[in-house]
């Protein structure tokens, strides 16, 4: 079998069998690739072009893998956006190997399009256990920053870790069911349910005391590293997709999903408006405005980009930082946090005299000259 194959599912047919049966339960539904039509026609636009990633691709695999954020974080916030940015960006050089294998496969098969379409059956089945396992991922963050909640702390202050719920589970978790550590114990940076592929154990807070003997070494797949509550990753740049590929590609995904970015907000923003509660001020959503946001470099460009999806809540709940004035040009400020730091937007005033969102930065400078 292939390597991911075996790593996704252990080698073992059945486990790929259960991994499938709960994809098509809960993920396939948000697939594309799941139309035969659609699959085809991705083939014969890879064989017949020669972009570095097809964007079509790049979407169904983005698009499903958001969707397994939506299932734990369906009330959305910066946990999702920061997961959901995550994804994208996995998504992104998932999409450059799938391209490239596809157009290689069929040139090495003389244009035999059937080639590439094997090959993008082998994609398509990871995806299952890259979606179960995002989903599992996502449930671990939001239990454990529950576990951590002072209440919480005080009348539960350990976990248990409980049995995998799998007809073929793997050994590599076994040593670690039913025992009991402290919440604080460094083994939870490195050990939760959730970080092997297709892991289905649990785990739960208990006021029962600790366990003796308790292992301690970090059990866990490539890309799977770090409590994802803290690091704010579902996927690292361990797996495979990321660490096999080239320099370059990093300037495809950022690319990428910037304008799929700036596609939904043309769609869902463009000429909208909000009123932000402090302020009391109407701000217009315009597609320079847009645009320049999304051009902004940012030490978490992935993260700042995922967050124009919920722009319309942002501005709402945004505090008002004041007045400014540079250059002619008069613009109000607001503050907002992004990946735990404090951010400003900027939104100017056009000729039309109206308010609008331009952009956002992470320097305090634009709010010294009020």
């Amino acid at each position: 079998p292939e390597p991911l194959d075996r790593l996704y599912f252990n080698g073992d047919k059945s486990a790929f069998k259960a991994c499938l049966t709960l994809f098509e339960a809960e993920g396939m539904k948000h697939y594309a690739l799941a139309d035969k039509g659609a699959e085809n026609g991705i083939v014969a636009q890879i064989a017949g072009g020669d972009e570095p990633v097809n964007a079509g691709l790049y979407r169904a695999y983005a698009d499903n893998l958001a969707k397994a954020v939506g299932r734990v974080y369906a009330e959305g916030g910066p946990e999702a956006d920061r997961f959901r940015a995550n994804l994208r960006r996995f998504a992104a050089y998932k999409a450059w190997h799938a391209t490239q294998q596809v157009r290689q496969r069929v040139r090495e098969a003389d244009g035999d399009t059937e080639a590439g379409t094997k090959v993008l059956h082998a994609f398509n089945r990871w995806q299952a256990a890259e979606y179960n396992t995002a989903v599992a991922r996502c449930r671990t963050a939001k239990q454990w920053d529950a576990f951590a909640q002072d209440d919480n702390r005080r009348l539960f202050p350990n976990i248990v870790w409980l049995p995998s719920r799998s007809a073929t589970p793997r050994e590599l978790h076994a040593a670690f069911w039913n025992r009991v550590w402290p919440k604080d114990d460094p083994f939870w940076n490195e050990n939760q349910p959730g970080n092997l592929w297709n892991c289905k154990c649990d785990w739960e807070e208990t006021d029962e005391p600790p366990t003796d003997g308790n292992p301690k070494a970090a059990v866990k797949h490539d890309g799977l590293e770090g409590n994802p509550a803290k690091t704010g990753e579902i996927f690292t740049d361990n797996a495979s997709y990321i660490r096999k590929a080239s320099k370059t590609v990093e300037h495809y995904a950022l690319k990428l999903t910037r304008t799929d970015s700036y596609e939904w907000a043309k769609e869902h923003l463009k000429g909208t408006e909000v009123r932000n509660e402090d302020s009391g001020l109407e701000i217009a959503m315009s597609g320079r405005g847009i645009k320049e946001y999304l051009s902004q470099n940012h030490d978490d460009y992935y993260v700042k980009n995922e967050m124009i999806r919920r722009m319309p809540q942002v501005l709402k709940n945004a505090e008002y930082c004041g007045k400014t004035t540079h250059k002619g040009r008069r613009s109000e400020i607001f503050k907002v946090i992004l990946s735990g730091k404090e951010n400003f937007i900027i939104c100017n005033y056009q000729d039309d005299q109206r308010l609008y969102f331009y952009s956002i930065t992470e320097s305090e400078k634009v709010i010294k000259g009020k």
